[in-house]
């Protein structure tokens, strides 16, 4: 095979400096025995004058980001913290502690007593559901309190006669009541 005759470039040349021909006479550059040579000269910034912040207007050090400024944002501790986060409780499902013999009697008496009363005041016992019936004397006491309460709501046959009590309930007088509903 022979070799072509061709002109060599600026571009040939430089590749035979960097990747010399052993058989031209060309040797391996060695980089270590080379000076450096920065590829970005050094500013000088001992007469220059610090660069202000665009954003707050503030003057920076000029050995840090010229565009650099404070961050006042909280870091959220699981960043801070080296520890991982820790897992969330695992949630035991809610059990009823079983009712004792006491509670059982107790409940038993309570439930006769309300269905005696509820009878006696004319109630239809069928139509109160279960899930609303008292089991404790506790719970009886606030459940003729609530029924008290409910039925203590007066029932007004005008509504003028009901604006009049709220009137004197609230400090006015019957009288000027009066005088300005004429």
């Amino acid at each position: 095979m022979k070799k072509k005759d061709t002109i060599p470039s600026e571009f040939n040349d430089l590749l035979g400096n960097i990747y010399s021909n052993a058989e031209e006479g060309g040797g391996v550059t060695i980089i270590e025995d080379e000076p450096f040579t920065p590829l970005v000269e050094e500013q000088n910034t001992d007469d220059e004058p610090p660069v202000k912040d665009p954003e707050d207007g503030k003057t920076a050090d000029p050995t840090k980001d010229p565009n650099a400024h404070e961050d006042n944002t909280e870091v959220p501790p699981v960043i801070n913290n080296s520890e991982p986060p820790a897992e969330p409780p695992v949630e035991e499902p809610v059990t009823e502690p079983e009712p004792t013999d006491a509670d059982l009697i107790e409940a038993q008496q309570v439930g006769l007593l309300f269905d005696a009363i509820g009878n006696s005041l004319g109630w239809n016992m069928d139509e109160i559901d279960e899930k609303d019936r008292p089991l404790t004397v506790d719970d009886l006491t606030q459940y003729f309190t609530d029924v008290v309460n409910q039925n203590s709501v007066p029932e007004y046959a005008d509504e003028r006669i009901q604006a009049l009590d709220e009137y004197v309930k609230n400090g006015g007088k019957f009288e000027d009541f009066y005088a300005k509903q004429q």
